[in-house]
């Protein structure tokens, strides 16, 4: 019986000292929890790196394992979608997010790309989050270049799969 905003900052954005981010709007409209988050590049990272780590952040759990895992599960093949962003199109959905790349229909590589440039990668492969970002809305030339330098550092960095 909480609203949603007192609820994220309990759960997430305090446990994990997410002090710039916010799903709260300023006119005072309901919160869009799919995708209204107002963040900074810091702040995203420390979910990334919390993802990363499988629902641990600086010792702390935050996400169950399990969570974590669920989150990873691929859910719909791109053949059957009806619709889905240029900039995920290829990828198969998982949940809340994109793969891209996986195994036994599990995520190995997860994006969430975001309509004005944001692009986070997860890799557990690899052992690494990032962020990408740029000032112009997302198309797919940026998805084609976040790709390019996620092979990139894919290169320099030996995968711990198979």
């Amino acid at each position: 019986k909480k609203k949603f905003e007192m609820v994220i900052r309990q759960k997430l954005l305090n446990p994990m000292q997410m002090t710039k981010t916010s799903f709260a709007n300023l006119d005072g409209s309901a919160p869009n929890p799919s995708g209204g988050a107002v963040s900074t590049a810091n702040d995203y990272m420390k979910f990334l790196t919390m993802l990363l780590n499988n629902g641990m952040y600086n010792g702390k759990r935050i996400l169950s394992e399990e969570s974590v895992q669920e989150i990873r599960k691929i859910q719909i093949a791109p053949e059957l979608m009806k619709y889905s962003p240029k900039t995920a199109d290829g990828f198969r959905y998982a949940l809340g997010s994109w793969s891209i790349e996986e195994k036994d229909g599990v995520a190995s590589a997860l994006t969430s790309p975001g309509l004005l440039g944001t692009f986070p990668v997860v890799d557990w492969c690899h052992g690494y989050a990032c962020l990408f970002f740029v000032k112009t809305l997302l198309n797919e030339q940026k998805k084609d270049a976040y790709l390019q330098m996620k092979d990139a550092i894919d290169e320099e960095l030996k995968s711990k799969c198979e």
